[in-house]
């Protein structure tokens, strides 16, 4: 029988809009992404550490509602201040409340029941902590800590989770469609290399926000449905905004650079081996420096004080900016400043201009390389 008719017909369906176009992409990303028992069994496992959060932000409330922590707190900033007052004519005035400070954080590290906590709050290096530790302000105490517990989840083992899952999941993804030519299909139909380019950013940023962000905002919810009262939410109700920007900061960076590595290379076991390399390279040898250089501020002089944290910031002058080979400490000192945990200082705001720039660079590589394959 003959076929007749055989030519291009218009479209006869609905067409989305231009601004919903990229959801085509996103979608069937997700299908690729989750037919890996690999990325299944991760998106499980990163909601584990959610349990041992829960446990320390409860037996949090149950200590401050003892006041355990405002005695141990006044009792040692008293004797801090005594010692202080002792060693006044010995000490540089300049450094007398570093001094105070410091020594503040030693004792209380030493406090029973107190110890582990204290010294993993003066840890982080932030005035904004360390001054929430010494008062007396209920509300204000509370806010930083469960603020200071909600970061570490988000940035510790959920960041490591995060690493594991875009470094799994992020290498094909462009890499691919250059290596199979797909991406002629895709730009043979109505659609901009924004939203291809958005598309795919968008399968990785829900992905590292169903473990981080999500997980993190009911660890709150969690946090205040176990409260004996609603105190905790009087004190922390701006915590759930601030944990999406938090999100946010560490997706959106990291993302980018995955899909950058992607598009350079038609092999994406290249850009998986680039992904590990520059966090695992930077991550290790900001620890090192930072323990060279400490060990070289405790030996240039006494009257420095004690160190109450071995990787406490260091400052730009004393080689505290080669903390910028790391990327996740860089993102570490932007989410801490967005939690309300972090000082903002130079330091931090070179970190935020970092990251934007390399944001903006990732994005801009991405698009030449697609106009190079599109044109080529």
């Amino acid at each position: 029988m003959p076929i007749h008719d055989v030519g291009y017909r218009r479209w006869q369906g609905v067409q989305s809009s231009f601004w919903t176009r990229w959801v085509a992409i996103t979608n069937k990303g997700f299908e690729i992404a989750f037919r890996s028992q690999w990325v299944r069994r991760m998106m499980f496992l990163a909601w584990l550490p959610a349990v041992y959060f829960g446990a320390a932000l409860f037996f949090f409330e149950r200590t401050l509602e003892n006041n355990q922590i405002f005695n141990a707190v006044a009792e040692l900033n008293q004797a801090a201040e005594q010692l202080e007052a002792e060693a006044a004519p010995l000490i540089n005035p300049e450094r007398s409340e570093q001094r105070r400070r410091e020594e503040t954080m030693r004792l209380l590290s030493r406090t029973p029941m107190l110890g582990g906590l204290v010294a993993l709050l003066g840890a982080s290096g932030s005035q904004e902590v360390f001054e929430a530790i010494v008062s007396q302000d209920e509300s204000r105490i509370r806010r930083v800590i469960w603020s200071w517990f909600i970061l570490k989840f988000i940035t510790t083992p959920q960041g490591f989770a995060l690493l594991l899952l875009i470094g799994w999941v992020a290498p094909p993804m462009i890499a691919k469609d250059l290596r199979t030519k797909a991406f002629l299909l895709y730009f043979s139909r109505p659609l901009s290399k924004f939203s291809y380019i958005f598309g795919k950013l968008m399968i990785l940023v829900v992905l590292c926000s169903v473990i981080t962000t999500l997980p993190a905002l009911i660890l709150y919810g969690c946090g205040i449905g176990l409260s004996p009262n609603l105190t905790p939410l009087y004190a922390t109700w701006d915590v759930p905004i601030r944990i999406l920007f938090v999100g946010l900061i560490h997706s959106i960076p990291a993302s980018l650079l995955a899909l950058m590595l992607s598009s350079i290379t038609t092999e994406s076991r290249y850009a998986m081996f680039g992904w590990y390399a520059i966090w695992t390279l930077g991550f290790v040898t900001w620890r090192i420096l930072s323990i060279a250089y400490l060990s070289q501020v405790e030996g240039s002089g006494r009257d420095r004080g004690p160190q109450f944290d071995p990787l406490a910031p260091l400052a730009l002058e004393d080689g505290g900016g080669w903390v910028f080979v790391s990327l996740y400490d860089s993102i570490s000192i932007v989410q801490s400043l967005v939690m309300g945990v972090g000082d903002f200082h130079l330091q931090t705001q070179l970190a935020c201009l970092l990251l934007a720039l390399m944001s903006l660079g990732c994005f801009a590589i991405i698009w030449r390389q697609l106009s190079r394959a599109t044109l080529g």
